[in-house]
């Protein structure tokens, strides 16, 4: 197997999520194919330089979500198929991807648009300047948790088209695009849903929502992406991870 990305030790995604993010994303591209057996957590843990436990956790994400599978003095081996994946109709299901704890990652809308006068100021961009905006729903069980509203500037566009964005996290798309060591900000509120919200969500009116705001920041502080997310309240909580050099906030589902 290649070698992958460097983790980002500072910002506010846990290290075991980016481990697994990142043999996710080559999974089901098909870089990591079918009947592959992957290294094992000693290896896993020399390569990304983390302790075993974080790649035990990293592994054991991808055996619950199905890409993987242990066997006895064989070791852990793809059994994800890229082509038994497609639709029964032999249509690639573009709109959707199998993501942490079984959900299913749904493209609502993405579209280049004017950027609004308050994510304007936040982004630090000129009045009526173009933004890509991309809003994903995650799904657990049929039922919506999560909505995730993402802005970039526009000129990141040729960097997060819709399939490789829905297919692969905002960091890592970023990184690629030649932005490394970025910096996050996190914030946490509760808010009362909206009526738009409500029914995106599946929930009452006024209903309480957990709201994480978070903003990129490249190396020279420019604001480079901010992502919006809406929780549930009664189906998700968050907690503090302390995996890496800096607490992160990790959402989990209430069962």
């Amino acid at each position: 197997m290649k070698s992958v990305t460097t983790l980002q030790r500072s910002c506010g995604i846990p290290l075991y999520y980016q481990i697994f993010a990142l043999l996710r994303d080559n999974i089901i591209a098909g870089i990591i194919p079918t009947g592959t057996i992957l290294p094992s957590e000693e290896e896993l843990s020399a390569r990304f330089d983390v302790g075993r436990v974080t790649a035990r956790r990293a592994v054991q994400e991808l055996v619950g979500i199905g890409l993987v599978e242990r066997r006895p003095r064989v070791g852990t081996r793809v059994i994800y198929d890229p082509v038994a994946a497609q639709g029964d109709d032999g249509r690639d299901a573009s709109n959707m991807l199998v993501t942490l704890d079984r959900e299913t990652v749904l493209m609502i809308d993405y579209s280049i648009i004017e950027a609004s006068p308050k994510t304007a100021s936040i982004m630090q961009l000129e009045p009526g300047q173009k933004i890509v905006r991309a809003r994903r729903m995650r799904v657990f069980g049929g039922e919506p948790v999560a909505l995730v509203d993402s802005v970039l500037p526009e000129q990141f566009a040729v960097h997060v088209p819709r399939d490789k964005l829905l297919r692969s996290h905002l960091h890592v798309l970023l990184n690629k695009a030649g932005l490394s060591d970025l910096r996050f900000e996190q914030s946490i509120s509760s808010v009362a849903a909206t009526p738009d919200l409500a029914a995106m969500l599946k929930v009452d009116p006024r209903s309480p929502i957990l709201c994480v705001e978070r903003l990129i920041r490249a190396t020279d502080e420019r604001p480079v992406a901010l992502t919006t997310t809406h929780f549930r309240a009664d189906r998700v909580r968050l907690e503090f991870d302390s995996d890496g050099d800096f607490g992160s906030i990790a959402p989990k589902l209430v069962r």
